[in-house]
């Protein structure tokens, strides 16, 4: 399920690493059980859902490091008072660049692009992030 859509849900994942210097290679399969909740007079099962993404970092300095990611995940469809609403189920695929840049030893900016896949998902995405390690 969506962050945010409102349902509780039970997550579980298995993460995969790898490195072989100077790349690390991700793997990582979800899976999401997505609980059933009273809305009005109307009893809603979302679907639960699958998802996997494979990435690779490459540290192209001690300082620098590149990333592509791919994810992708399905949800099934969904169920109102028992029944199943037909092509409630949605297919989410994305495709990442980033890059990351150590501006201190306690901070870090990183920048990623990315590009929907599928109708479920934006055209583009951009994101930036500065963690802060204190």
């Amino acid at each position: 399920m969506l962050p945010g859509a409102g349902f509780d849900a039970v997550q579980t994942t298995l993460t995969a690493v790898k490195r072989k210097d100077p790349p690390v290679f991700l793997g990582r399969y979800t899976h999401s059980f997505n609980l059933a909740a009273q809305r009005n007079v109307f009893s809603i099962a979302p679907g639960d859902a699958n998802g996997f993404s494979l990435q690779t970092l490459l540290a192209v300095s001690p300082d620098v490091s590149l990333s592509t990611a791919f994810t992708a995940s399905y949800a099934g469809d969904s169920r109102v008072n028992g029944q199943r609403v037909e092509a409630s189920g949605q297919t989410v695929g994305i495709l990442q660049i980033g890059a990351s840049i150590a501006l201190s030893d306690a901070v870090l900016l990183i920048a990623t692009v990315g590009a929907g896949l599928t109708q479920a998902t934006p055209d583009f995405l951009f994101g930036v992030a500065m963690p802060v390690r204190f």
